[in-house]
């Protein structure tokens, strides 16, 4: 069993500011945190397969209240978390009001608020002309939608984006979502009821490759 150790301040900052799973994980599930049976709430962290795993799982189960390894046919997948800890929250927001947080996630799924839908509904999306981002600011955006099509964290992970404070004629015309949906073979816009405490519907982006 991997024993989790309290991190020092700046060594949270520095995994939150360069790990994009963390951002990804912290910034969904930091509006559970006084939800009844927020232990429910859970993100598939992604793992990389290129530095040293144990040390990974260390460090990043360290800013959660649960962690704990997944593993298909004894290979390491992710680490499904719930419940980042208040020292994790508050070094994100942080990061967020200051504008080093990864574009994609402070612009698709930071929103606190959640946009209205009146019912459930999903839609196969087919963009005539699909906007390009500049070459300069791909690093950001591939980093973003490539971390939601990792094959090993997708053995578990649903495949899908959370999509929060954005409507969905905003969600449809906007350049990003367009280039993504032109890099894979189907795109779909669902929408459906948040199960917690709240009654609020969420909008997610899923695709095929």
């Amino acid at each position: 069993m991997i024993q989790y150790t309290s991190l020092d301040k700046d060594t949270c900052r520095e995994i939150i500011r360069r790990d994009i799973g963390v951002q990804i994980a912290i910034c969904e599930l930091r509006r559970y945190v006084d939800a009844p049976k927020n232990y429910s709430f859970l993100h598939n962290i992604g793992i990389s397969h290129l530095t040293g795993q144990t040390a990974q799982v260390n460090m990043v189960g360290s800013l959660f209240s649960y962690a704990s390894v997944c593993s298909v046919d004894n290979m390491l997948c992710c680490l499904a978390v719930s419940r980042p800890n208040p020292q994790a929250i508050e070094i994100f927001n942080e990061l967020l009001e200051s504008g080093k947080i990864n574009p994609q996630v402070s612009r698709f799924m930071a929103e606190e608020s959640v946009i209205q839908h009146n019912d459930i509904a999903a839609y196969q999306v087919i963009f005539d002309h699909p906007s390009i981002p500049q070459p300069e600011s791909n690093l950001e955006f591939h980093k973003f939608f490539n971390y939601f099509r990792q094959d090993v964290r997708n053995m578990i992970s649903t495949r899908c984006i959370p999509i929060y404070g954005l409507s969905l004629d905003a969600i449809l015309e906007d350049p990003e979502i367009q280039s993504f949906g032109a890099s894979v073979k189907r795109l779909f816009i669902y929408t459906e009821r948040l199960v917690s405490y709240r009654t609020d519907f969420v909008t997610f982006i899923a695709w095929h490759d």
